[in-house]
């Protein structure tokens, strides 16, 4: 069963590539690579639900389900923009950026479940966070405006995924530095899987910002955003996985 995942996500990849490098669709290849994306955030949206299914007493339950709404407002976004195009714009970047927020609220729980020593430090938490929040709100959304002359909203558009990105980021890196003694199991393969889901994401982000101009519908760049779904896929199978240990996080390799 684990291979035959890993199998599975090697495949995902290689499909990612193929589609890109070939341009599959010519005429179409826009629709083919909208229909992709939304097909791979649909698959990874159904394997969190299948391996949250009958499982609310285990730890991270509720942790992996607030991840799981986040990406279900991704697919729903995925599927506007596969339907509709440019005539729902805002409301799919509406989508994709509420999406951030119980996906950050997520990896919080689980932090807190990992080592609920770290909120104690109240003290040191909350001037980190509020440092993080108003120079990420400076520099990636006020001073591009400024300095590019761009609206508010396409600044917001190119650059105010990258601080709901830092902010991701911040709590994965805590998650994975909480989660180190389990290496070589199956919750270190989650908090892997999803850490590399949301780097990839943060990459994408930080690139479309430094070309956004030239920047085209069908770029090599969103091959990124379809290995942060097969990833995130493969992050709720194994916590499928880890469920099926009862708890006793096995080793997984």
């Amino acid at each position: 069963m684990r291979s035959y995942a890993l199998y599975i996500a090697a495949a995902a990849f290689f499909a990612a590539f193929f589609v890109y490098y070939a341009r599959i669709g010519d005429g179409h290849f826009i629709v083919v690579t909208d229909a992709l994306a939304a097909i791979y955030a649909i698959s990874a949206l159904l394997t969190g639900v299948y391996a949250l299914q009958g499982k609310q007493n285990t730890d991270y339950y509720a942790s992996l389900g607030l991840i799981a709404i986040g990406l279900m407002l991704w697919g729903l976004a995925e599927l506007l923009w596969l339907f509709f195009t440019g005539h729902v714009y805002l409301l799919v970047e509406g989508l994709r950026l509420l999406g951030y927020i119980p996906m950050l609220f997520g990896f919080f729980f689980i932090l807190r479940t990992a080592n609920p020593k770290f909120f104690e430090q109240k003290g040191y938490i909350l001037p980190a966070l509020a440092s993080v929040i108003v120079f990420s709100v400076v520099s990636l959304i006020l001073a591009p405006v400024l300095s590019d002359k761009l609206s508010l909203l396409d600044s917001i558009t190119i650059n105010g995924y990258i601080l709901v990105d830092v902010t991701l980021l911040v709590g994965i890196m805590l998650l994975v530095h909480a989660s180190y003694r389990y290496r070589g199991t199956f919750l270190s393969l989650i908090w892997v899987c999803f850490a590399l889901s949301f780097l990839a994401i943060f990459t994408f982000d930080i690139m479309f910002a430094s070309i956004w101009q030239q920047y085209y519908f069908g770029h090599p760049y969103e091959i990124l955003i379809l290995a942060s779904y097969v990833l995130m896929g493969l992050g709720f199978y194994f916590y499928h996985l880890y469920c099926r240990t009862g708890g006793k996080d096995e080793a997984a390799l």
